[in-house]
């Protein structure tokens, strides 16, 4: 017999036993397509119905024989390429220890040269994660709006605080124009620092150590984001440093400015109207 699969590059999840069809009713291709797509509106997958990605697997597990669309070859045991619908190119798609998928094109049709590719894709992320360094990485601005997304999903929930508003705020102005390219495991000391200085030259002086904790903050919301997702680790985050300027309170008042305060106050209840006295609706 036959199995139907369906392929969802999207998630990379994939759905086996969707549909087993008998060899022994002779169905077309075309009716067993027609079939498939009906099982995937009843069981309401969202994957591209115009377009659909199928493979065909026989039973016993023997040879496989692929058709309509998708071509998948096992290179190692968590290592596949994988050729989609509508590209002549392959791409590798690596299982990670913590279960997700990582997908790249090898960009070229060559089998041998995407088997290359893709063990080179394969050794580079086990190297990675041998020397405690994250799997995959992402943009800071990518990570950076995940974190925006989660506070504001907080906030409306009642359980996030006021102060994500200001984390938000400083993420769009400062932040995300500054860092929005950098790999967020490449984020160090040095490029801290030199967003630092780039600061102040935009600011036109030092910002106050409010200002400085406030971003500092924000920065870390995105940092937590990142090691919650597995982008980055402890180990790669920056320290933050605060050298802003510190607030200056205004001193006590002078026996002069007392005396000029307590005199205005004798006759100031006087220059003001009573509620009585207001307009009506001024009250």
């Amino acid at each position: 017999g036959l199995q139907i699969r369906v392929h969802r590059f999207d998630s990379g999840t994939r759905l086996h036993n969707m549909l087993c069809i008998s060899l022994k009713n002779c169905h077309l291709k075309q009716h067993i397509v027609a079939k498939f797509l009906y099982t995937i509106r009843t069981q309401n997958i969202d994957v591209d119905l115009t377009n659909p990605m199928l493979s065909f697997v026989r039973t016993n597990g023997s040879s496989l024989t692929m058709s309509y669309g998708v071509n998948s070859i096992q290179i190692h045991k968590k290592l596949r390429l994988d050729k989609r619908a509508g590209s002549d190119n392959w791409y590798a798609r690596l299982t990670l220890p913590n279960g997700k998928r990582l997908v790249k094109t090898t960009k070229t049709e060559d089998i041998e040269s995407a088997k290359e590719v893709a063990l080179r894709l394969y050794y580079q992320v086990d190297a990675r994660i041998q020397n405690k360094l994250p799997a995959t990485t992402r943009k800071f601005g990518d990570v950076a709006k995940h974190a925006i997304n989660r506070m504001e999903t907080e906030i409306r929930e009642g359980v996030g605080k006021q102060a994500y508003r200001d984390y938000t705020q400083a993420l769009n102005k400062w932040l995300i124009p500054y860092f929005g390219t950098t790999d967020i495991a490449k984020l160090d000391l040095a490029a801290v620092t030199a967003f630092d200085a780039w600061r102040t030259a935009q600011n036109g002086k030092v910002p106050a150590q409010s200002t400085i904790n406030n971003h500092n903050a924000a920065l870390n919301r995105v940092l937590d984001e990142a090691e919650l997702t597995g982008w980055t680790v402890k180990s790669l985050c920056p320290t933050l440093l605060n050298r802003g300027v510190k607030a200056q309170s205004r001193g006590s008042f002078s026996v002069e400015e007392y005396r000029t305060i307590c005199t205005a106050l004798r006759s100031f209840h006087k220059q003001t109207p009573m509620r009585n006295q207001l307009p009506h609706g001024k009250c």
